[in-house]
C-alpha cells in the first residue's frame, strides 16, 4: 500500500499523518479485509496533526470516497480497490504545502504465521 498525504501545514506533519496511517494495525487490516476506509482517516486523527475534518478528500487509487470531509457514493465496490495488487491511499488534508509518501503492507492471518516462526 501506498500512503500519500498533501495539503498538510508542512512536510513533517505531512509524514507524521502518512506514518499514522501505515503503521496501523487497523489500517493494515482494512486493506487486507478489503473496506472500511474509515479506519484511514481514524488513523490520521489519531496522528495528533490539526486539521479540520470538513475539508478532507480522500481516494483509494483514483476514486474519491471522502470529499470535503463528506462520504462519496461513487458505485465503486470498496472491495475490489483495496485488494489490488498495489493499493494507494491519497488524502489531502487541505491545510498547506506539505506532502508525504510511505509504503507498508497488509496485515492478515498468513503474514502474521509467517512471521510468528521466526526465531532468533
Amino acid at each position: 500500500m501506498e500512503v500519500e498525504v498533501s495539503g498538510a501545514v508542512s512536510e513533517a506533519a505531512a509524514d507524521r499523518v502518512a506514518r499514522s496511517i501505515a503503521n496501523s494495525p487497523l489500517v493494515k487490516t482494512a486493506l487486507a479485509g478489503g473496506d472500511n476506509w474509515g479506519r484511514i482517516l481514524s488513523a490520521a486523527g489519531a496522528s495528533g496533526v490539526p486539521f479540520a475534518p470538513g475539508r478532507v478528500t480522500l481516494s483509494i487509487g483514483d476514486v474519491p470516497v471522502v470529499r470535503r470531509g463528506q462520504g462519496v457514493q461513487n458505485g465503486h465496490d470498496l472491495r475490489s480497490l483495496f485488494t489490488t495488487p498495489r493499493v494507494s491511499i491519497r488524502l489531502d488534508l487541505a491545510s498547506g504545502p506539505g506532502r508525504a509518501v510511505l509504503w507498508t503492507c497488509d496485515l492478515t492471518r498468513r503474514y502474521i504465521e509467517i512471521n510468528a516462526h521466526y526465531t532468533t
